[in-house]
């Protein structure tokens, strides 16, 4: 399943939430990650080689640590 194709906000009864990268963003900051890595990349999804169609999303490539996370130790 690609991006946006599985979330609910179209299901009466369920509950979804569609942050935007930016909301997000602040959300990860505010939980204390420090992001390492931040690069939008153009991704495809689904395409037919035998037409013209195809499907592809802008999506963000990130690196985020937790600062306290002493790895290896």
């Amino acid at each position: 399943m690609g991006p946006l194709l599985w979330h609910f906000s179209d299901m009466p009864g369920e509950l979804s939430i569609e942050l935007s990268w930016e909301e997000l963003r602040k959300v990860i900051v505010a939980c204390g990650f420090v992001f390492e890595a931040e690069q939008w990349q153009r991704c495809a999804y689904t395409c037919n080689s035998a037409s013209m169609y195809s499907m592809s999303y802008n999506c963000i490539f990130f690196v985020a640590r937790w600062p306290g996370a002493d790895v290896g130790k």
